[in-house]
């Protein structure tokens, strides 16, 4: 009889402390789906001001001196205000593409995956999401770059929307350019955002 009470006692001395190994590992999954979704958030955060911080800029230089001088300052200003962006909110940030521009845009791997999923959501009618990736040490966010009508008059078809003159300053600046041929709602690219853990 001591013996089975023995047993017994083992038992369920193994099922709570599976069961708490349980509860505890369920607690910490939801803690890191939190820490998961605040990082989305946050990267979100950083790409849109970003991104506004560029078009105001791209805004200004179209209103002062139209495509080309747009073309001139994406040239020498866009990574620049982009790496500023990510210094003032300690995070490094970035705009990448399949069809880049400037060689210094082009999308690795992981984010041509996830540029794939997007284009195939947009081409059958479905929203997109950002998408937040985790490595060892940080969390990497990637959120869509959609193209409106501001966008084609340097990304969009040659010979419709983009001017001549803003063709030949396309070519000057950027010999091996992969970046026109767009219509609206496209995915232009994607902004990178990798925050320390």
């Amino acid at each position: 009889m001591k013996f089975k009470s023995l047993i017994l006692v083992v038992i369920l001395g193994m099922v709570t402390a599976a069961c708490q190994q349980q509860e505890s590992k369920t607690s910490q999954e939801a803690s890191a789906d939190v820490s998961d979704a605040a990082s989305l958030a946050l990267g979100q955060q950083i790409a849109m001001a970003a991104q506004k911080e560029l078009g105001s800029n791209l805004m200004k230089a179209l209103a002062e001196g139209g495509p080309e001088y747009a073309l001139e300052f994406c040239s020498e200003r866009a990574l620049v205000l982009t790496d500023s962006m990510g210094l003032l909110q300690n995070a490094k940030v970035r705009r990448v593409s399949d069809q880049n521009r400037n060689p210094l845009n082009v999308a690795n791997e992981p984010e041509l995956a996830y540029i794939r999923k997007v284009k195939a959501a947009l081409a059958n009618g479905q929203s997109v999401e950002p998408q937040l990736t985790t490595t060892e040490g940080s969390h990497i966010g990637y959120y869509p770059i959609v193209t409106n009508g501001m966008c084609l008059q340097c990304h969009g078809q040659t010979g419709q929307d983009i001017l001549p003159g803003t063709l030949v300053k396309i070519e000057a600046l950027y010999p091996e350019d992969l970046a026109v041929g767009y219509g609206t709602n496209e995915l232009r690219g994607i902004w990178v955002v990798e925050m320390s853990k």
